[in-house]
């Protein structure tokens, strides 16, 4: 056993080495990164797949753990009526996949043996008729709490026993580079949408957050009241918002103000 787990982490550094050389945007932080245009991405992820012998790789993710399921990011190359319909039916909740995800971090065959209710196996039928019939799945745990699922199929496969650590070694690796990759996607993206709040905004917020009224407020800063909620009528516009605790409860997410009591 130690000897197959030395193998396998052998052939992760190999692969790293090669992935990183042939990746067309240099990964930072040790990430995969996905083009941002979905043809260049649907590409790109036909050639994850042909790296371990099949024609479509899945991410799904990223979830937090031991959280309730909700919508997740999901990039593939696999046909687009399946995917539209994945959506839409919102077949994440019933994904076989997904949920041998969330309950162990070992790569694996799947089939249709995998399901284990009657939801699963709808689900791995409806992609039977797309041509998802066989293929593996990887885990993917981060030690922020979230994980995410690399899956990858095709219509027939078949792995000898000499392939098995070469193959797992390299889709484990891709699925651990490609999560991390994704995550930083999505991090750029929040960055990008966050509002940009003046100084007087910030103020106002941080005294709403320590309990004050706006009439306090306009005592406190030295403005009337009417200037308060005109600062405040702004952040909620600017965060899209009706309610402005729920504006601070934005900006703290946004990590622009603290639970501060002057």
């Amino acid at each position: 056993m130690h000897d197959a787990r030395q193998a396998v982490r052998a052939e992760i550094n190999k692969q790293e080495i090669k992935m990183t050389a042939a990746t067309t945007r240099a990964p930072r932080l040790g990430a995969l990164a996905l083009p941002a245009d979905d043809p260049a991405r649907r590409l790109h992820l036909s050639g994850l797949a042909r790296e371990v012998g099949l024609e479509t790789a899945t991410y799904i993710g990223p979830f937090k753990q031991g959280a309730p399921a909700s919508a997740p990011k999901i990039f593939s190359n696999g046909p687009q009526p399946w995917l539209e319909r994945y959506a839409e039916r919102e077949y994440f909740r019933h994904d076989p996949l997904v949920r041998y995800a969330r309950t162990t971090a070992i790569p694996a065959f799947w089939d249709r043996s995998i399901c284990e209710s009657e939801q699963e196996i709808a689900v791995v039928e409806t992609g039977e008729q797309f041509g998802l019939r066989v293929g593996l799945v990887f885990p993917i745990y981060a030690a922020d709490g979230y994980l995410g699922v690399l899956s990858f199929a095709s219509r027939s496969f078949s792995m000898s026993d000499a392939d098995v650590q070469f193959v797992f070694g390299k889709g484990l690796l891709m699925a651990t580079l490609l999560h991390r990759g994704v995550q930083e996607m999505l991090a750029e993206s929040e960055q990008a949408i966050k509002p940009q709040l003046n100084a007087r905004e910030l103020e106002c917020l941080k005294w709403i957050a320590a309990g004050k009224s706006s009439w306090e407020i306009s005592h406190i800063i030295g403005i009337s009241e009417h200037g308060v909620l005109y600062h405040i009528r702004n952040v909620m516009a600017k965060y899209g918002v009706s309610n402005r605790h729920v504006a601070v409860r934005r900006a703290m997410a946004d990590g622009l103000i603290e639970w501060t009591v002057r």
